[in-house]
């Protein structure tokens, strides 16, 4: 269900980097900024989905922790989303 949006994402990203050759980051810095802020939006869309799920009426909770993994703790388990009121709340 959600696989093929996201290979149709992935495929345009795949297809754009051939096409205009970005600039890989060189520095120490470069790399650990690119980090940091992949690592932000990773746990803002997580909040934003978790936000969603509990205002349908959803249960929202932690991902049990992985090791070695730093933004871990900030990532929420959606695998059961599934599991919403049918009815619509008034």
């Amino acid at each position: 269900m959600l696989a093929t949006p996201l290979f149709v994402l992935f495929a345009v990203g795949i297809l754009l980097a051939l096409f205009f050759h970005p600039k890989l980051p060189t520095t120490f810095l470069d790399w650990a900024g690119g980090l940091l802020l992949l690592s932000g939006a990773l746990s803002f869309g997580s909040f934003l989905a978790g936000c969603m799920i509990r205002g349908a009426g959803g249960e929202v909770l932690p991902a049990p922790l992985a090791v070695g993994v730093p933004a871990a703790a900030l990532r929420l388990d959606t695998n059961d989303a599934i599991i919403l009121p049918t009815k619509p709340r008034r």
